[in-house]
């Protein structure tokens, strides 16, 4: 299993690359519940649907996360233009995006279930927020106005975050995880 850390010294934040890694299911599963719940917090995990690797109904996902208990939030937001090299290709395509899903979850260690992750959270980037700096409401009209990665990654809205990517095969973190690698 070959995992890349990368510390960043000037920000302190820690990536984790594990694009090699055989069975990312369960590395993420693994590395994500010691990390979260070692960490005395308010966590609240946003996914956006686009973000996907298997498409999965909304339907589904309300019913995997209702049959387990988890509280969520699910809001449509407008599809954000694509942009690429400052060029607006969106125009460029035939089809039209849709509307995006999000889901703000409330995490507890009891419903960061094996289960779960492989019903639906392994097929998703993970957008973990650690105590909030906003109410529920403020975050939600926030993230209609502007993308999940602005608001995610600024400190004016959230203490710390954890973001695992499956497209990316990346974990991007405020928190020092590299002792749970």
């Amino acid at each position: 299993m070959k995992i890349k850390v990368i510390k960043n010294k000037k920000t302190l934040e820690t990536r984790v690359e594990y694009f090699k890694v055989d069975d990312k299911s369960a590395f993420r599963f693994k590395l994500l519940k010691e990390a979260l719940f070692d960490i005395d917090s308010q966590t609240i995990l946003i996914i956006d649907t686009n973000q996907l690797i298997k498409r999965i109904t909304n339907e589904d996902i309300e019913e995997i996360l209702n049959n387990a208990g988890i509280g969520y939030t699910a809001f449509s937001i407008a599809p954000k233009a694509d942009n690429l090299v400052g060029i607006r290709i969106d125009k460029m395509k035939k089809k039209k995006k849709k509307n995006e899903t999000l889901y703000i979850i409330k995490i507890s260690y009891d419903s960061w279930s094996k289960e779960v992750f492989d019903a639906f959270f392994q097929y998703c980037d993970l957008a973990f927020c650690i105590n909030a700096k906003k109410t529920q409401e403020e975050i939600i009209d926030i993230l209609r106005m502007d993308s999940l990665d602005e608001m995610m990654f600024d400190e004016e809205y959230f203490e710390n975050y954890i973001y695992d990517s499956i497209v990316c095969e990346t974990i991007r973190s405020s928190v020092d995880i590299q002792n749970y690698v």
